[in-house]
C-alpha cells in the first residue's frame, strides 16, 4: 500500500474496478499454483510462504509486490481501487481495512469468497496436539457452515496458529500472521463456539497488525483501547452469528460497555 499520485490512482482505479466487474482478479498466492505439485499440509503452507517471499522457481511468478502487464495489480484487496480518492498512507490503511470488512460502498466490490478461503486454508500452518488441531479445524468448519462471512475473515487472518507453553517466546517472519495458543487454556479446546470467537478475536489483531506495518510501524506494540475495542466487537458479532445465545456473550458484551474502566481492561492484567 504505497503512496500514490492521484494521477497515477485514478488511472489505476478505472482499471481495477473494470477487472473486477469482469471477474478478472488474480488470487493465486501459492507457489503450489507455479511451479510444484502439493500433496499436503506441509507442501501447501511451504508453497504458501515461497510465494509471499517471491520464491517460486518458475520465472513467471506474479508476486505480492508484482505487478501484471498494465500496471494493475494481480489482486484487488483495497477500497482505494474500488470507490474512494486515497492521497497517504492513512487512506491506504483505512482503505485496506474497509476491504478486509466488505465495507467498499461501491456494489462491484470483488470480495474474497469461500473458495479462495479453502485454498488459504490449506496454507494454514497449524501447530500443536492432536486435540488442538482438531479444535482450529472444528471452529472453521463452523464457521463455513453458520458464517461463512467469519470463515473468510478468520482464514485470511491467520498464517501460523501454534498451541505452545505459557511463555514460550516466538518470533515469526515479518508479515506473518500469527496466532499463539497457550496449553493453559487447552480446558476450552472443548467449547467449539467460544474457541470460533477467540480466533476472530486474534484474527482482528492481526489485521490491526497489518494495517500498523502498512503505515510504516512495527508489528510488535502494546495493545492501545481502540484495538481491543475493536477485537471485542468483531468477536461478539461472529459469536452472535454462529452461535446465537452462547453462555460467554453477556460476559463479552459488559467487558466491551466497560472497556474504558482500567477494571475491565483483562488485556493489560
Amino acid at each position: 500500500m504505497k503512496a500514490r499520485s492521484f494521477a497515477a490512482l485514478a488511472a489505476t482505479a478505472i482499471l481495477l474496478l473494470a477487472a473486477a466487474l469482469a471477474g478478472s482478479a488474480q488470487d493465486i498466492d501459492n507457489c503450489c499454483f507455479v511451479d510444484r505439485q502439493c500433496h499436503n499440509d506441509q507442501d501447501w503452507a511451504d508453497g504458501y510462504y515461497a510465494f509471499q517471499n517471491n520464491q517460486c522457481a518458475a520465472p513467471g511468478q506474479t508476486g505480492a509486490s508484482a505487478q501484471p502487464a498494465g500496471g494493475v495489480p494481480a489482486q484487488i484487496d483495497n477500497c482505494c481501487f474500488v470507490d474512494r480518492q486515497c492521497h497517504n498512507d492513512q487512506d491506504w490503511t483505512a482503505g485496506y481495512y474497509a476491504f478486509q470488512n466488505n465495507q467498499c460502498q461501491a456494489p462491484a466490490q470483488s470480495v474474497r469468497s469461500v473458495d479462495q478461503a479453502d485454498i488459504k486454508r490449506r496454507a494454514l500452518r497449524i501447530e500443536g496436539s492432536a486435540r488442538y488441531l482438531a479444535a482450529v479445524n472444528a471452529a472453521l468448519d463452523l464457521f463455513k457452515a453458520r458464517a461463512p462471512h467469519w470463515y473468510v475473515y478468520t482464514v485470511f487472518g491467520h498464517d501460523w496458529s501454534l498451541e505452545l507453553p505459557e511463555g514460550t517466546i516466538v518470533s515469526p517472519p515479518p508479515h506473518v500472521k500469527l496466532h499463539l495458543y497457550t496449553l493453559a487454556g487447552s480446558h476450552l479446546l472443548d467449547d467449539i463456539c467460544w474457541f470460533a470467537s477467540h480466533l476472530v478475536h486474534y484474527a482482528a489483531h492481526n489485521y490491526q497488525d497489518e494495517r500498523n506495518m502498512a503505515s510504516g510501524g512495527s508489528r510488535v506494540k502494546l495493545l492501545s483501547l481502540e484495538d481491543e475495542r475493536e477485537a471485542l466487537t468483531v468477536q461478539i458479532e461472529a459469536l452472535e452469528a454462529t452461535c446465537p445465545g452462547h453462555g460467554t456473550l453477556p460476559w463479552w458484551r459488559e467487558i466491551l460497555a466497560n472497556i474504558d474502566n482500567p477494571e475491565y481492561q483483562w488485556w493489560h492484567g
